[in-house]
């Protein structure tokens, strides 16, 4: 059984402590120190960056860096002591990095966040419609790629998804913005960039935890493509 919660400060703490420190991650993640200078539930600043798995799910990964649905009970961490629940960790969590670093950083901070799960499997999806495809047109009017969310619209693509499957999302009615929701243009940057290979932009304009009716991203890219 994973602790989400758990995967997730590691994450995040990991992402923050590459641009600057293990102290402002700390503070970051767990808001401060408890009595002895260890927070309440908190596990070790600088844990993997990696590791966290979620079920199926479009293309583009999930935001938040999704894991199985599980881990702790009543939405709060394994431990005892009074820790913020997932909801307010998530809101609170994302305010302190937004007062910690300028716009550019905190995306920069969560892209870095994406787990990196099912990659494989999304990568041999794309090698397939590009394999059945000419050009990008032809590759986004694909069954599959419309299955997966997948449409090209105005020299771009565009990857789109009706639900936020993000666990730690679950019981967070509404995001305040989109912080949160960046490690997916992360996930989504690294999975195309290596099918395409070639350089892609990724940016988040809709989240269904932010008030919109469906998830989308747009997905430039910035060189031409091969396709076989």
């Amino acid at each position: 059984m994973f602790d989400i919660r758990k995967i997730q400060e590691q994450v995040i703490s990991g992402a923050v402590k590459a641009q600057s420190n293990e102290e402002t991650a700390f503070d970051i993640v767990y808001g401060g120190t408890s009595e002895g200078g260890v927070p309440g539930g908190a596990v070790p600043v600088g844990g993997t960056s990696g590791g966290a798995v979620h079920s199926g799910v479009p293309v583009g990964g999930t935001p938040g860096g999704a894991v199985t649905v599980g881990g702790t009970s009543g939405g709060k961490t394994a431990s005892e002591g009074g820790a913020e629940d997932n909801p307010t960790w998530v809101k609170n969590t994302m305010k302190r990095l937004n007062g910690h670093f300028d716009p550019a950083t905190v995306k920069m901070i969560r892209m870095n966040c994406q787990c990196g799960y099912g990659l494989d499997e999304k990568m041999a999806l794309l090698k397939e419609l590009m394999a059945g495809a000419s050009n990008l047109d032809e590759f986004a009017n694909n069954p599959k790629a419309k299955a997966a969310g997948l449409f090209y619209q105005d020299d771009a693509l565009y990857l789109q998804f009706p639900f936020c499957p993000c666990p730690m999302l679950a019981e967070v009615d509404r995001l305040d913005d989109l912080t949160w929701c960046q490690c997916t243009t992360g996930y989504s940057k690294v999975l195309f960039e290596k099918a395409f290979g070639c350089e892609v932009e990724v940016e988040l304009l809709k989240s269904v935890k932010a008030g919109d009716d469906l998830c989308l991203m747009k997905i430039v890219l910035l060189q031409p493509v091969r396709f076989h």
